[in-house]
């Protein structure tokens, strides 16, 4: 009876193994014919689209009677590979798992790989909050520097001003004596971040306003004013040489005395004769003195600064003698400079015994202007890195006392142009403009004797407004002609007369 019921039960389990086995293989056949469609129909697309996803997912799920477990995390897999921007394309990516792995995974998956899956699935994650926990750190320490900063600030608000003195005598590595701005003299002591080779004598400190203590070291004082005179700064963009035409031999000569000691000193040393200090440009008008300055710190790259001679001069005593020191002063602190003063003979005019007090004034104004010159600061190694050029219209004005050599290493007479100048400034100034092909700037030249540079770019203006006027894009010979006209009317004969007496004072 026994053997009867387990013989029967055995047949049982027999038959539903089979069935087990044929519902299998039928799920196997229907997924295999899901993917073949859903393959074929998308094999050369890019991006699936998110409704034909969710309609193959949900064919899935409805196939035969398998583990809803497994095709359910089947259908995650799919969705989590597509969602990874899947690519029928390019295979090998490791962002993509061809589909028959997926199947293959799906036919033959176990519960521990299942649970094997979910431990991948669970790492990830952890790694994804761990990286979350990172970017939160970098954001706390970013946010706790700022907290930091604006405690400083809160500070500094809060504590009281400090007062500036004067070093008179450093002493030991604690004691200094230091002159404030009041006038007493004081025995202070230095705070230990300020190192004692900053403390010279001259320099100017910050002390506490009720212990004294120097607090900080600061830079040399500066009029407000010598910041105006600076009209550029190292790597500013400006006119060059090739801006300047007419001017062959004038060039030459101003980039031997001024470039020359600033690219290659070596060659005076080894030569034993000292390099020039400053030079003298003389000459009308309009013929490109303050150009060539420019053009000189553009191709060495160094500060230039700019002054007119009546800039220097100021209403109380004393005043344009400390304003001549700080030029200087500020010229040698971002060497190597070149310093212009234009109209030189505002204050450097030639002295006389019968003046007023404001004569007086110029003229120790001039002493204070000679005694840079001098270059009294020889220790200094940046008083060979400043280089002055003078330029006036009155040579013949000037003190004998600022003329003599040492002082003036070179006078430069920048004249008029002639005709290949004025053709090559021509050339220069009509870059950038449109003309006609019969324009021939030969004729201009030949009508423009006695024109100087500033002259000459004004004609090409005047041309273009002619143009403008008859409603043309297009500069033809009839407007330069017609500009030539109007500058010839307008133009006066003050160069000329003053070339002239240059080469009479000169001869």
């Amino acid at each position: 009876m026994c053997q009867l019921k387990l013989s029967n039960s055995r047949n049982s389990l027999g038959k539903r193994c089979k069935r087990r086995e044929q519902e299998i293989k039928i799920i196997q056949h229907q997924i295999a014919l899901v993917l073949n469609c859903f393959v074929c129909t998308y094999i050369h697309a890019d991006m699936v689209p998110a409704k034909v996803l969710e309609s193959f997912c949900g064919r899935i799920s409805r196939v035969g009677s398998g583990n809803k477990v497994q095709k359910q995390y089947f259908t995650y897999l799919l969705v989590q590979s597509f969602s990874q921007s899947f690519s029928f394309r390019n295979q090998n990516s490791p962002k993509f798992r061809p589909i028959s792995v997926y199947f293959h995974f799906f036919l033959y998956m176990t519960e521990n790989d299942l649970f094997l899956r979910q431990y991948y699935d669970t790492v990830l994650q952890l790694r994804n909050v761990e990286e979350q926990l990172k970017n939160a750190r970098i954001e706390l320490n970013s946010t706790s520097v700022k907290t930091a900063e604006a405690e400083k600030t809160l500070t500094a608000s809060r504590e009281p001003g400090q007062d500036t003195a004067e070093v008179l005598q450093p002493l030991s590595n604690d004691e200094v004596v230091i002159r404030t701005s009041n006038g007493p003299r004081y025995l202070t002591n230095k705070r230990a971040c300020v190192p004692l080779s900053k403390l010279k004598p001259g320099t100017r400190v910050s002390v506490s306003a009720q212990s004294l203590t120097i607090m900080h070291a600061l830079p040399p004082q500066v009029d407000p004013q010598v910041f105006k005179f600076s009209t550029s700064e190292p790597g500013q963009k400006g006119p060059t040489f090739a801006d300047v035409g007419g001017l062959g031999n004038e060039l030459a000569l101003i980039r031997e005395a001024i470039e020359l000691p600033l690219t290659n000193p070596e060659i005076f040393h080894k030569v034993g004769i000292a390099p020039a200090k400053s030079i003298l440009l003389t000459g009308p008008p309009g013929t490109g003195k303050s150009l060539i300055c420019q053009a000189l710190s553009n191709t060495l790259n160094c500060t230039f600064i700019k002054l007119v001679g009546s800039q220097v001069v100021q209403k109380y005593i004393g005043e344009s003698s400390r304003l001549i020191r700080e030029i200087f002063a500020y010229a040698r602190l971002h060497a190597p400079a070149i310093l212009m003063i234009d109209e030189i003979d505002s204050i450097c005019g030639k002295r006389s015994s019968q003046g007023s007090s404001s004569d007086r004034e110029i003229g120790r104004t001039m002493l204070a202007l000679l005694t840079e010159l001098d270059g009294f600061q020889a220790k200094d190694q940046n008083n060979d890195l400043v280089k002055c050029v003078f330029c006036t219209n009155r040579p013949q004005s000037l003190d004998p006392a600022f003329l003599r050599p040492g002082r003036i290493s070179r006078k430069i007479t920048i004249g008029l142009p002639d005709a290949v100048g004025r053709f090559e400034i021509l050339k220069i100034h009509s870059r950038k403009m449109n003309f006609d092909k019969s324009c021939d700037f030969s004729r201009i030249v030949q009508q423009s004797e006695g024109f100087n540079g500033a002259d000459l770019r004004n004609l090409l203006t005047e041309a273009g407004l002619c143009a403008i006027r008859a409603n043309r894009g297009v500069i033809q010979m009839e407007d330069l002609l017609e500009a030539v006209r109007i500058l010839q009317k307008n133009k006066t004969l003050e160069g000329r007369a003053w070339d002239l007496g240059g080469d009479s004072m000169n001869k």
